[in-house]
Order: structure tokens, then C-alpha cells, then sequence
């Protein structure tokens, strides 16, 4: 079936299948009878969005399908009785909850409320419950209702996804939560909260494709949190290549209305062939272990993805532009979604900008000539975001350079009067036209070492924030320059993972309460950065809580994190577990997994001197964590605890690697100084060549643990990171050395495949889409022989269609394990789940998220609820 026929039959189904209107009220039938209704506005978007989300998060709990046999407008469900208990969904302010449900403070965002309803007498003799879910705006009342299903049903929301306890509720149950904390109000204690999105390293958004930018920012607002914020190379870093984020030039170089580059230059990502930092350019064919699997071209990934022209780094300047537009259209789509959720956004560049080549007068200005050229820059910068994001984009921000922190110019040094210099230069340019955005900073500090604050004294009020990063990549427990900005707002940001460790585990939960809690007196936003999404989902969890929760701690995170992931019934001990590898809540620096890599991005070094049989003992708590598996209850529970002990296995073997290669090194320099060539080719054989199995065993384990655990687009870049950085530390080029040594003897080298469990996963979840929006889902395979289908089986929840459906959506290979079907576009009102299956000629199935399914016995295991919003 081709694609354009697959389409016509999914709509077709669709349409036939799912509610198609977009009703403003829903029942839910519980035990056979409809008595539960939603009522709510039709005024904006976002209570619409809340009405789609309650009845999402409602039926994942309770497992009651949505019905249409109730729909209440406001209008209709006055002066009715109705023998129903009621979820109103509105803002607070509201007439029909004014009377009851009053909320006075205005610096409260959302609240919930029950109150009981005396029934009709054509009712049973039962209570009935009327429950608030509301805002002081329409985008508090979407908050609210995030809020209803984390603290009344148990749902977590992290930067990846979404995790649903696997304990099914009762509606008693419901009603029985809000009891215990009735009634909930939400006050937030940043004003800005969100993400500082790293691109640069592949685990960060240079892979991203619509579907993870959009995945991303829904969680996001899922999170309740309202700012999202990216930093662009203008030189590339370690290469010559721009990033393509942030078009740099003039006006002569974009058409006439200033929405399309007509002469581009040579901007890229990092991609898989390209020479940039430490990475080694590599086919992605030549990946060992199976990891070649995971990705379609030899030239991956973004928006350069197996095009000769554009992948490694464009060849024209024709070229040049097309990566920069198709780039431009990316952002503005994930823009648009950001506005759409309430999530304000934030773009920009280094300043100086290096392309305006500024120079300084004597007294410190700069000279005519350089504000020319960097006026004409930045006019033609303000002009192409304007055009491509229009109001989509809030902030411009000016990154200082990273080199600032590390050389510590003072605030009256050349560096710092140039960048001064660039963004007053700038600002004459914003002010003196209408742009759609306003003018913040950022930088890996937010000021002068001498003086952080001193920003605060030379620019504007016009600039909206004052930002920077925690300095010594996260490692500060604070900055005392904040207090000191008196004329603007100002925004910390907290890493939640550092790139001197990026691959490996990082955990920093208390770290990140500890920063935002020195922090909170001083500065109204607190912001993350993050490259991967998954694998920081404890930190960046916290931090979103910390936003709204200014006295959570460590402890509390922990339990919560392991109940909800893993169970009750191991809960308390897994809590433990992670919290002693956290960190000391008294020690800012202090975290209590090995560290055994380098700068940058996390690449595993050569002296570690201890024995392995000592060193491993820094790795017990991976078999603690194991020892715990056996309790688990229910299949999601157990998906989720595996990842973390395949991710937990992969850790340490990167510590054994690290013990291994100064055992290698330390033998072969030994027998290299051998003057005899027979004896130093013995010694080689005998001292040498074991421990080089040694290494290729150990790292095959390391890359069978990887692929069992990655999920993300971000965990996909991790392969490239070992493939192209440790790897040719490790064993490609120790092999090329050592095999020369043996006179061109061949040396052991890893297999290229896959020996783990079959698996599927999907790197692009989306559980939100838009009206109209394609359904495209993504499934990557990992095995050792090729599946004989991949299928997407999907039902409606809105119809109450018991059967999984599959024969129309079988995924179509785009090379290698990348499988991917259109599943046909979002219609009003919608919702539906589905799930991935990869099945094998031997009858064996792999699903994603990770369960079975049978035609007899149903399906075993989560699924991924979509709403159409």
C-alpha cells in the first residue's frame, strides 16, 4: 500500500472511528453508567487543551473510555440537575465558580476545589462532587489541570515523556485524593521557568527533528513551565562551520522580505562525518555492536541527514542557504508550538559578533566603522528572525563567550568593552525600529568575574533579563552578583548535565534545589540546560518542581521518583539508592558517582591507576538497584527500572574501560621499550594482546547495555559520542598502534552485531498534535536478524473502540533498523493510543513502550495517549 493510499484509508477509518466534534463537555462511564461529566468554556484555547488533557490523564488512571454522551456548555448546564458529579473547567474568576470557589490572592496561578451538591431527589440517595479545576488566566486553568493529574492522579511529566502509575484508580479513588489536599492552590516561585536547550553535541537538539521539538515543548508546559531558550555558535566550535540556528549576515544576502537566505555560507550541525571538537568523522556502517542500527545514512542526522550536498557541511552557497531555510522553517514550527503552550522563547548568538570584525577606539568605543558593520549585522539578523518567527520569538539574548569564564577578563578589559560595545550597538538597532521580540542576555556567567552585576550599570532598562549559567559548568553553589542587579530581572541556570560527562550518568537533583534555593531571593527565572532529555529526567523534573515547590527536598524527590517509576514495592530502597549517588545535600560539588571522563563531550581518559577490583566497589549501588528487581510489580514498572539498570551496567563498564586502558597503555609502553624485536613482540603477545580482548569485551557489554537502553533522539547521539570520541581513544587507534608493532598482525577488534534483546523504540514520541497536523511515527530496530514487520496498532479512545487496530500501518524501512510510517493528520477532539510492534520470524515480539501483545490476550504493557489540540 503506498503512502498517499495508506492516508485515504486512515482518514477514512479515522472519521468513521473517532469523535470528530470538538465537544466543550465529556462523560466518562464508569461501571457501566454515565456519571461523570466536564463542563466547560469556549472562550480560549487553553481551556480547551485542559478539557482534552483531564480526559487524557482520567482515562489512563481510572481505565473508563471517554464518552460524548454528556456535553455540557456552560449555557447548557445551567439551571439543570443532573444526578453527575462535575469537573468545571474555567478560570477562576468565573460566575459559575464565583460563588464557591473564590480565589482572593491574585498571585495564585491555579487552583482545585471540591465541594459536595445536594442530589436531586430523581437521584440515587448518594453524594455528588462538583471539583474546580481553574486559573486566574487561560493559561492557569491548563496548568491546573496538569496539576490535577500530578497531585490528584499520580501522573509525572519529565522532559521526555510522560509517566503513568501502572496501579489502576477508582473514581472514589479520585475524589478521595483531592480530600486529602483540598483545596490546591499553585503560586509559582520563579516568574520564568524552563530549559536552556544545548545543541553542539549530538546529544543535544542538532538531531532534533519538528516531532522532538514539539515532543519537548509539550512536556514543558505539561511541567508548568513557560520559557524555552537556545544559544547559537557563530564560529562552529572546533570547526569553521557556523551552527545554522541563528542566520548571521545582512540584508543584500536575504530576499526581499527578509524570510529566506538567497546567498548562504557553510552552516552546519555536527553530524556523523563532519570534523568538529574531538569528534572523529565516521560512517555510521562502521558503528560496532549493532549501533550502526539507529540511523539510516552513513551521513546523520538534523536537518543535513543524508544529503551529499549538505551532510558533512554544505558544498555551495546555494547549499549554505537551503540549511539555513529549511533550518529557519524547523524553529518556526516548534516556535509557533511553543506560543501556542505558553512557553515564551529566547534565540541569540556570541557577541561580539565575530563577523563584524570590531574594533575599539582608544577611549574604549568602538569605531565608526565597526558600529557600521555590526549595524548592518544585526539588521539583517533582527530582520530574518523577524520574518521567519515573527511573534513567536520573545527574546533576543547576547551570549558572552565561554572563554570569559575560563580568562576571567575584567569587566574594563578589551574582551568585555567589544562585547559591551556589540550589544549597545545592537540596541540601537532594535530601538530605533518595531521588532517583534525584546533584548536579554545570557553567558556562562551572567557578568565580569571582577564584577558579575556590572551589566546591570551599562545597559538599558529596555533589556528584559540579565542571565547566566552557574559557573564552572554547574559546579558553583552560587553567585552573589545577583543580588546586586538593582535595574534589571535576572535568570539563573542551573545545569542539569555537564559536558565534561555528557554520554555518561549525571544525577544532580540536590545539587539543583541547592543552587535555586541560594538563588531564589535574587532572581525571578530559573532555567536548565540540558542537552538529553531522558536521561536527565530526575534533575530537570526537580527543577520544574522547585518552581512552583520552594520547600522540596532531595529526599522528597527521591521517594516520590521511585514510587511513581518503579513501584511501591521498592520504593523506599530505590529512593536510597539514588539519593547516596546524588550528592550531599551540604556539598554543592559533591556527587558520588565516578568520574572517569574528560572535556569535551565526556570522553573516557587515560590514568586511572586503580585496580578495577578496588574501583568497582564505586559501583555497587548497580547491583543494589538489580538485587531489587525481582519485587517490581507490573510491566511498565519493570521497563522503566530496566532502563535504568542497563544505563546503571553501561556506566560501570565505562569505568572498567577506564581502569583497562592504563593497564594497556601502561603494558605497551613497557614492552615498546624493548630493544630486541622478538622479545618485544613476545612481551607484546603475552602482556599487551590480553588486555586488548580484555578491552573489546568490556566495550562490547558497554555498547549492548547503551542500546538497551536508549529511547531518545539525544541517546542516540550518545552512540556517536562513544563511536567517534572514546572508541578511537580506547581501541581504534591503541589497534592501529599495536598492530604495527606485531609487524601488520591483525588485532582483536568488536564485533559490528547486535547480540542484545530484540527492541524497538521510538525516538519522536508525541503525545499532543495539532488540527490538521501529520501523524508520523518513527520506530528504530535493534536486532540480529531484520523483523519481518513493524507495525503501529492503534485504537480510539473517544469511540471506546475495544480492538487494537495494525493492518493499515505497517512501518516502511528507511534504512537499516529506522522504520517510519504517516499515520494520517489530527482531527478535532480526538484522542487515541497506540503502541510499536517489531515482529520476528521466529513468532517473537519487541514492543515500544516495552510490554506484548497478543490477539488473544490484549495488550500487556503501557501505550502512548495522543490528544488532538
Amino acid at each position: 500500500m503506498n503512502k498517499k493510499q495508506q492516508s485515504e484509508r486512515y482518514n477514512n477509518s479515522l472519521r468513521a472511528n473517532m469523535f470528530v466534534a470538538l465537544a466543550l463537555a465529556f462523560a466518562v462511564t464508569v461501571a457501566g453508567e454515565t456519571n461523570v461529566a466536564i463542563v466547560a468554556s469556549r472562550e480560549s484555547k487553553e481551556e480547551r487543551q485542559a478539557v482534552q488533557e483531564v480526559r487524557r490523564y482520567l482515562y489512563q488512571r481510572i481505565g473508563t473510555i471517554i464518552t460524548d454522551t454528556a456535553v455540557y456548555s456552560v449555557e447548557q448546564s445551567e439551571g439543570k440537575q443532573h444526578c453527575q458529579h462535575r469537573f468545571y473547567i474555567l478560570q477562576c474568576s468565573h460566575p459559575l465558580l464565583h460563588s464557591w470557589m473564590q480565589v482572593a490572592n491574585q498571585t495564585v496561578d491555579h487552583a482545585i476545589h471540591k465541594k459536595q451538591r445536594e442530589a436531586h431527589t430523581s437521584c440515587l440517595n448518594e453524594p455528588y462532587w462538583d471539583v474546580a479545576i481553574c486559573g486566574n488566566s487561560a493559561q492557569g486553568t491548563l496548568y491546573s489541570a496538569y496539576t490535577f493529574a500530578e497531585k490528584v492522579l499520580g501522573v509525572r511529566f519529565y522532559p521526555h515523556g510522560d509517566v503513568v502509575p501502572s496501579q489502576k484508580m477508582f473514581l472514589t479513588n479520585v475524589f478521595e485524593n483531592i480530600d486529602e489536599i483540598n483545596p490546591i492552590t499553585a503560586t509559582p516561585a520563579f516568574a520564568v521557568r524552563g530549559a536552556n536547550t544545548w545543541g553542539t553535541w549530538t546529544e543535544g537538539f542538532d538531531w532534533w527533528t519538528t516531532d522532538n521539538w514539539r515532543g519537548f515543548i509539550t512536556q514543558l508546559s505539561k511541567m508548568k513551565m513557560n520559557f524555552i531558550g537556545m544559544h547559537s555558535y557563530p564560529e562552529g566550535c572546533g570547526s569553521n562551520s557556523p551552527e545554522p540556528t541563528v542566520w548571521i549576515g545582512n540584508t543584500s544576502q536575504l530576499n526581499p522580505t527578509g524570510g529566506l537566505v538567497v546567498d548562504g555560507y557553510a552552516a552546519s550541525y555536527t553530524t556523523t562525518l563532519k570534523k568538529a571538537a574531538s569528534y572523529v568523522p565516521k560512517p555510521t556502517s562502521n558503528y560496532s555492536s549493532g549501533g550502526s542500527l539507529a540511523f539510516p545514512d552513513d551521513c546523520c542526522c538534523g536537518v543535513q541527514q543524508g544529503n551529499p550536498s549538505r551532510c558533512p557541511i554544505p558544498l555551495t552557497s546555494g547549499d549554505g542557504a537551503a540549511v539555513l531555510n529549511d533550518q529557519a522553517a524547523i524553529m518556526a514550527n516548534a516556535f509557533i508550538w511553543a506560543k501556542d503552550h505558553g512557553v515564551k522563547t529566547g534565540l541569540g548568538t556570541e557577541t561580539p559578533v565575530p563577523q563584524a570584525k570590531a574594533t575599539l577606539t582608544p577611549s574604549g568605543s568602538f569605531t565608526p566603522d565597526s558600529v557600521a558593520r555590526t549595524s548592518a549585522i544585526y539588521e539583517g539578523i533582527f530582520k530574518h528572525l523577524n520574518s521567519t518567527l515573527g511573534n513567536t520569538l520573545n527574546y533576543y539574548w547576547f551570549w558572552t563567550p565561554e572563554g570569559y569564564e575560563w580568562s576571567h577578563p575584567t569587566h574594563d578589559s578589551t574582551q568585555w568593552r567589544l562585547a559591551i560595545g556589540d550589544m549597545l550597538t545592537a540596541y540601537g538597532v532594535w530601538k530605533n525600529q518595531s521588532w517583534s521580540f525584546d533584548l536579554a542576555t545570557a553567558g556562562w556567567t551572567l557578568g565580569p568575574m571582577d564584577n558579575t552585576s556590572y551589566l546591570d550599570t551599562v545597559l538599558p532598562t529596555d533589556f528584559k533579563a540579565l542571565s547566566g549559567l552557574v559557573a564552572r559548568v554547574g559546579r558553583n553553589a552560587d553567585d552573589p552578583g545577583y543580588a546586586n542587579v538593582t535595574r534589571h530581572p535576572t535568570w539563573i541556570m542551573p545545569w542539569m548535565e555537564s559536558d565534561d560527562a555528557l554520554g555518561w550518568v549525571e544525577l544532580w537533583v540536590n545539587r539543583t534545589l541547592e543552587q535555586a534555593n541560594n538563588a531564589a531571593p535574587s532572581v525571578s527565572g530559573l532555567i536548565g540546560l540540558q542537552w538529553r532529555t531522558q536521561e536527565v529526567m530526575a534533575q530537570f523534573s526537580a527543577l520544574a518542581q522547585r518552581g512552583w515547590n520552594t520547600t522540596l527536598t532531595s529526599r522528597e524527590f527521591w521517594i516520590d521518583f521511585a514510587r511513581v517509576n518503579f513501584g511501591d514495592e521498592i520504593a523506599l530502597e530505590a529512593a536510597s539508592i539514588f539519593e547516596n549517588i546524588d550528592g550531599d545535600a551540604q556539598s554543592v560539588d559533591g556527587n558520588n558517582l565516578p568520574l572517569f571522563t574528560s572535556c569535551c563531550p565526556g570522553a573516557i581518559k587515560a590514568g586511572n591507576k586503580e585496580l578495577w577490583s578496588v574501583y568497582s566497589k564505586q559501583f555497587e549501588f548497580v547491583d543494589q538497584l538489580s538485587a531489587l528487581r525481582s519485587r517490581v510489580n507490573g510491566t511498565a514498572n519493570l521497563g522503566r527500572l530496566d532502563h535504568w539498570l542497563h544505563t546503571f551496567r553501561y556506566f560501570r563498564s565505562g569505568g572498567q574501560l577506564s581502569c583497562l586502558l592504563t593497564n594497556y597503555t601502561t603494558a605497551f609502553n613497557s614492552a615498546m621499550k624493548i630493544t630486541n624485536p622478538t622479545d618485544r613482540k613476545q612481551a607484546l603477545s603475552e602482556h599487551v594482546v590480553p588486555i586488548r580482548q580484555a578491552m573489546v569485551d568490556v566495550w562490547e557489554m558497554l555498547m549492548m547495555e547503551q542500546l538497551q537502553a536508549i529511547n531518545t533522539r539525544g541517546a542516540m547521539g550518545t552512540i556517536q559520542n562513544m563511536e567517534a570520541i572514546t572508541k578511537p581513544i580506547l581501541l581504534d587507534n591503541p589497534g592501529t598502534a599495536l598492530s604495527a608493532a606485531l609487524g601488520g598482525s591483525p588485532v582483536s577488534q568488536p564485533n559490528h552485531t547486535y547480540k542484545g534483546q530484540n527492541r524497538v523504540f521510538v525516538p519522536n514520541v508525541r503525545t499532543n498534535i495539532a488540527v490538521g497536523e501529520e501523524f508520523r511515527v518513527e520506530g528504530v530496530v535493534f536486532s540480529a536478524v531484520p523483523p519481518q514487520s513493524v507495525n503501529i496498532y492503534f485504537r480510539s479512545v473517544t469511540t471506546q473502540d475495544p480492538l487494537w487496530h495494525s493492518e493499515e500501518f505497517e512501518l516502511v524501512t528507511r534504512g537499516r533498523g529506522v522504520y517510519s510510517v504517516y499515520t494520517g493528520n489530527g482531527v478535532a477532539g480526538d484522542i487515541f493510543e497506540y503502541f510499536v510492534a517489531a515482529n520476528f520470524s521466529d513468532g517473537s515480539q519487541a514492543t515500544f513502550p516495552p510490554g506484548s501483545f497478543s490477539s488473544a490476550n490484549g495488550r500487556d504493557g503501557d501505550t502512548i495517549t495522543v490528544v488532538v489540540v
